[in-house]
């Protein structure tokens, strides 16, 4: 969470700049009592677990409420996470990307072990997730038309809690990591409708965002 002044932490002269850890503390420290939250984004926080255990014990130690972000993947130690009050966030957001069956297409290696086990990961940590108060976790998913149609959209609404906080993004190619990524066109206005319309007949309070 840089704000204008703060430039210092994550100035870049054209190239990829990293905080480190000490800087990042530093930063909260100095934001300290004008700042009240503290994110754990990504990549993925569980990649490095306890570097984002680290982070959560400096900023809660500082008075932050903590939200994490996470792809799901790791559902093992996202429990251990949530299982223990030292480290447990205040908020979480899931993101969910397509229906459980379809994850093994986000591996380069469609047919490799991870990529087999993503739908049981998913599963898991939606399960995990929905045992968060309403106001405590929110599920987003991002309307990339190769991954996410109406089917999709109804297969993850019954997965989800009926009051769960559920979040669509608009796709926007033109940033994407992916060749293939971007030459895909969004949805059209009144396709992301239909979507919607999809995801509210089971969630009542889902909404683009």
């Amino acid at each position: 969470m840089v704000e204008p002044g703060d430039e210092d932490l994550t100035q870049s002269k054209g190239a990829a700049q990293f905080a480190s850890f000490e800087e990042i503390v530093a930063h909260l420290k100095k934001r300290s009592g004008v700042l009240t939250g503290f994110v754990i984004s990504g990549g993925e926080p569980f990649c490095n677990e306890e570097s984002a255990k680290d982070l959560i014990k400096e900023a809660r130690a500082l008075g932050y409420k903590i939200k994490l972000d996470t792809n799901g993947l790791f559902p093992d130690r996202l429990q251990k996470l949530v299982d223990d009050k030292d480290f447990r966030p205040d908020y979480i957001a899931l993101d969910v990307k397509t229906s459980p069956e379809r994850y093994n297409e986000l591996f380069l290696d469609k047919e490799s072990l991870q990529a087999q086990k993503a739908a049981e990961k998913i599963l898991q940590s939606i399960k995990i997730i929905s045992g968060f108060p309403n106001d405590s976790r929110e599920f987003r998913t991002v309307l990339y038309p190769p991954l996410v149609g109406k089917k999709e959209v109804s297969r993850i609404a019954g997965l989800l809690p009926a009051d769960a906080n559920w979040f669509f993004a608009r796709f926007l190619n033109g940033h994407c990591l992916s060749a293939a990524a971007e030459k895909i066109q969004p949805y059209p206005e009144a396709e992301e409708e239909e979507l919607l319309k999809a995801a509210r007949a089971s969630i009542p309070g889902a909404e683009l965002r």
